[in-house]
């Protein structure tokens, strides 16, 4: 993460010395920055941070988590698509697909995410786009992950893989390797196409910022997100950027203390006849996980 200072550069307005100048600058592949809406050198360094934690080529900052998944939505689906959200869908994308999608004609359906029949049984040959979450928002499942990727490349390979990895933060398991958790052959590709996070939450650490990220490996796929990026007019403020830069330096050790926390509660609630059902990310047995569970997760197996 490294804890060099990195300049706060504000940029409303940019300046050319003569129309050649304007027309030769490129801000798509972060050679330059020519408007503020587009990103400056410091919006740069934080997507080139995420990009490193995330295991992506190309990151994208957008002002909350949810505008993260409208963007993915909006650049990638067309009218007559279907997108594929799990039952335990983060409820603002669930009402985004019912209203704003559903205007558009784009069509929307549900699978159980603990279940890879579940997911399979909905795939047709309108789905386009697969939205996973691991774990669940809220109700905290974590699905086979690996068997839902697998899954959708085998029986609806053009559809894109979308993962809202806002819990995982890049930090539990890398959405773009995931073959390499469960001791695949090397070179053997497992992942999702694009990783949504809500920056609010781990990177930011201190409750004051919101802002969001898309992240993906494929040039192409980032050219579509960025061009669409520019029409909506996203931004985010880089005063806020350079908080979240900070926060990167302490996000390994806040998470991990954050979870082995989370883990002695659960081991305590666990025990305490007054709770019917405790709701945890981390395997079964929370007692014994506290001294033994993995400092990060093997995807599909919980935290």
């Amino acid at each position: 993460m490294g804890r060099d200072t990195t300049g706060v550069f504000k940029a409303s307005t940019v300046f050319f010395p003569n129309v050649a100048a304007l027309r030769e600058r490129r801000w798509i592949d972060k050679s330059a920055y020519t408007y503020g809406l587009k990103g400056t050198p410091t919006t740069y360094v934080l997507e080139e941070r995420l990009a490193t934690l995330e295991g992506a080529n190309h990151v994208m900052l957008v002002p909350s988590g949810l505008a993260a998944i409208t963007l993915i939505d909006m650049a990638l689906l067309k009218s007559g698509d279907e997108v594929l959200l799990p039952d335990n869908v983060y409820a603002p994308s669930l009402s985004f697909a019912q209203h704003e999608l559903a205007n558009w004609g784009i069509t929307h359906a549900r699978y159980d995410q603990m279940s890879v029949v579940s997911l399979s049984e909905a795939l047709t040959p309108a789905t386009k786009l697969v939205w996973l979450e691991a774990p669940g928002s809220v109700t905290l499942e974590f699905p086979d992950l690996r068997g839902l990727v697998r899954c959708i490349r085998e029986k609806a390979p053009q559809a894109l893989i979308a993962l809202d990895n806002t819990w995982g933060s890049g930090v539990a398991f890398k959405p773009f390797d995931l073959a390499r958790v469960d001791g695949s052959q090397a070179g053997d590709h497992l992942g999702v196409d694009l990783s949504a996070h809500a920056l609010t939450k781990y990177p930011s650490g201190g409750g004051d910022v919101m802002m969001g990220s898309v992240a993906c490996r494929d040039p192409a796929l980032h050219h579509r997100l960025a061009w669409s990026h520019s029409r909506l007019g996203f931004g985010v403020g880089v005063d806020d950027v350079a908080a979240v830069i900070k926060g990167l330096a302490t996000l390994d050790l806040r998470y991990h203390a954050q979870d082995a926390a989370a883990r002695r509660i659960a081991a305590w609630c666990e025990r305490q006849p007054q709770f019917k059902r405790v709701l945890s990310p981390a395997p079964a047995g929370l007692a014994r996980a506290i001294n033994t569970g993995p400092r990060t997760s093997r995807a599909g197996q919980g935290w």
